[in-house]
């Protein structure tokens, strides 16, 4: 009988192997205003081995500034991360007075009432935008903004500094295309049209969308893809085995829509939505529909803007990284573990031989 060379079958089996790009990692800066969501999407990106956070800033939308910094850098702390530089942004938008509701800006507070323990980081010394600003600057490449906040932050940067040429782009969550917004159904405020993260500052959305910066925007009309469902939330609980996915449990919120968290992986793994193609318009002045978006003919440039997601490819993606690469439980982890799948192989066997 011929026996093939062990060399020739490792060969054989190495060539076979998929092969490992070694793909560069994306730089970027990581725009929040401090929610459970926020967070969500800034522990992924912390994560995420294809991405590198240069620094973290806080704008004012469902967070106070001094909340929403304190809270991430105890969340760096808690992930045991290096420094990575955080500053805030300024208290009020640009113009007007619209604000979350006073009661969900006080749950912030505290990391929402979790144990994450109090942290000696400091944050930068410059604020939100001058950060932004610096980092670009200096950067050896393009960086990308990723905002999941109001738009304050970057709109300042565009004010302060209109250079544009080291943005690589802009991934936003934000805006409700051809979906009812959710501010109105929310809150006092008679707005059907607004999605809350562009109705605390229409003014900062218009100079945002009237940029040259490349945009990728995921709105209402893609999160309402990805709801927050108890189904996730008990797949989670059996699962979860790293500190990112235990803190994530803690502050997961069922009812809700996974917005900025589709917004980060969706950075990552683009497919996981459907991008159409338009030029866009901020809507402002109105207060029935300032901080709504509408298609327009031109523009200065066309930006992509999400319609649609697949749901389970973006919890597999997200599940990845916030728990290790597990995202299923072992057949060993069940109740009995080796006894129950010893079990169930003799009650297969028997059956097997029976019918034989």
């Amino acid at each position: 009988m011929y026996r093939v060379p062990i060399f020739v079958l490792v060969l054989i089996f190495t060539l076979a192997l998929p092969v490992q790009s070694q793909a560069s990692t994306i730089p970027i800066i990581v725009d929040i205003d401090g929610d459970v969501s926020d967070f969500g999407a800034l522990i992924y990106l912390l994560l995420d081995p294809t991405v590198d956070v240069l620094g973290i800033t806080i704008s004012a939308g469902i967070t106070r500034i001094d909340d929403g910094v304190d809270n991430t850098l105890r969340l760096l702390d808690y992930l045991d991360l290096p420094d990575i530089p955080v500053a805030g942004g300024p208290e009020d938008p640009l113009e007007g007075s619209n604000a979350f509701p006073a009661a969900w800006r006080e749950g912030v507070a505290n990391f929402f009432g979790t144990d994450l323990p109090a942290t000696q980081r400091t944050a930068s010394s410059l604020n939100a935008s001058e950060l932004m600003h610096d980092i670009i600057s200096t950067s050896s490449s393009k960086v990308t903004i990723v905002a999941v906040g109001p738009l304050t932050n970057v709109a300042e940067l565009l004010l302060h500094h209109p250079s544009t040429s080291n943005i690589a782009g802009l991934q936003i969550m934000g805006g409700a295309l051809r979906v009812e917004g959710n501010v109105g159904i929310s809150s006092d405020y008679d707005n059907t049209v607004a999605e809350w993260n562009f109705f605390i500052d229409p003014k900062a959305n218009d100079i945002v969308l009237s940029s040259d910066i490349p945009l990728n925007i995921i709105p209402l009309d893609a999160t309402n893809d990805v709801p927050t469902t108890e189904q996730f939330a008990n797949k989670l609980d059996r699962i979860k085995q790293t500190p990112a996915a235990e803190l994530y449990s803690q502050l997961y919120v069922t009812e809700l829509s996974f917005w900025d968290e589709l917004a980060a992986v969706s950075l990552v793994h683009p497919d996981i939505v459907e991008y159409e193609s338009h030029y866009l318009a901020a809507l402002t002045g109105d207060p029935a529909t300032e901080g709504g978006i509408e298609i327009v003919d031109s523009g200065t440039i066309v930006a992509n803007i999400a319609v649609a997601a697949d749901a389970d490819a973006f919890e597999e993606a997200f599940l990845t990284v916030l728990n290790d690469g597990v995202t299923q439980r072992s057949l060993l982890e069940f109740p009995g573990g080796l006894a129950s799948l010893a079990l169930v192989a003799t009650y297969i066997g028997t059956r097997y031989i029976r019918r034989r």
